[in-house]
């Protein structure tokens, strides 16, 4: 039978100056004698008296904090609920016009520049583009006799037509009435200049329907006929030997000349859609 012994020694006894307390510590059992060698400074016990502590004082604080918070929590909270309101209003009318501000800003039609060469330049290009390389190819070709010219030039009309008549399809799905009720009712929620910016904007949206119906003076033209399908225009039809028939292209370039100032007046409303919807969405900010 082990018994553990442990005899303690100080380093001065074998004449080593000692900074610290070390301690030897012999052990003895069944697998031999270990050594420990145990070093370290004593621990500082502070004793705080709270006799010192004025508990009056710290109670005080507490309590006035507790008072403070209590009062700016609701206020801060309001703050935020109505910020939220705000935010909410704002998207739900940006979520209802969403797809209008695609038709008009973002998506491309293809453009042909109009030549005589076998191989036009072809481009995608914005509703608002496709208004002024219309208003230009005009001015530019109107006078022309070029069959392929005027060919070019009187299916990008065409397709800037059929873009038209996709946005009023865009605006029929649009309940204004219901959105001019809910604006009205939550205006509160929106800054003058947003409230000008958004009554603008459905002026010029309800405007857009009728001019762009009764000035599209364009669907009877015979080089490049619209196709429809359950009185919904889904293309275009082309004469297989248009390209011989000057006579046809000459007669189309007639009726749209005869129609100039409804053609102004497409462009006219264009530029108004795209201006109201680019100045409601912050469409420069956005593009920076």
């Amino acid at each position: 039978m082990y018994h553990l012994n442990t005899f303690k020694y100080n380093l001065s006894d074998f004449g080593v100056k000692e900074r610290n307390s070390v301690y030897l510590s012999v052990s003895s059992n069944f697998m031999g004698d270990t050594l420990k060698y145990v070093t370290g400074d004593p621990f500082p016990i502070r004793i705080i008296d709270d006799s010192t502590v004025n508990w009056n004082l710290l109670t005080l604080i507490i309590a006035t904090l507790s008072l403070i918070a209590a009062a700016i929590l609701p206020f801060a909270q309001k703050k935020y609920e109505e910020k939220r309101a705000k935010f909410n209003f704002k998207l739900y009318i940006k979520e209802q016009l969403g797809y209008l501000f695609n038709l008009v800003t973002y998506d491309k039609i293809d453009y042909m520049k109009p030549t005589i060469s076998d191989n036009p330049t072809k481009e995608g290009i914005t509703f608002v583009e496709m208004a002024r390389r219309v208003r230009d190819d005009f001015k530019t070709h109107q006078n022309s006799i070029q069959p392929r010219i005027l060919f070019h030039f009187i299916m990008n009309l065409q397709k800037y037509c059929h873009h038209i008549y996709q946005i009023r399809h865009c605006i029929a799905k649009i309940d204004t009435a219901k959105l001019k009720e809910n604006i009205l009712a939550n205006g509160e929620k929106l800054s003058k200049a947003e409230l000008k910016k958004v009554y603008g904007l459905l002026v010029v949206v309800d405007n857009f329907t009728s001019i762009s119906l009764f000035h599209d003076r364009f669907g009877h033209l015979n080089s490049v006929q619209r196709e429809t399908k359950n009185n919904t225009w889904v293309g275009f039809k082309l004469d297989k030997d248009f390209l011989n028939k000057q006579q046809l292209l000459l007669e189309d370039i007639k009726e749209i000349c005869n129609n100039e100032s409804s053609l102004n007046e497409l462009l006219g409303i264009t530029a108004a859609l795209y201006n109201n919807v680019s100045s409601y969405y912050d469409l420069e900010n956005h593009h920076k």
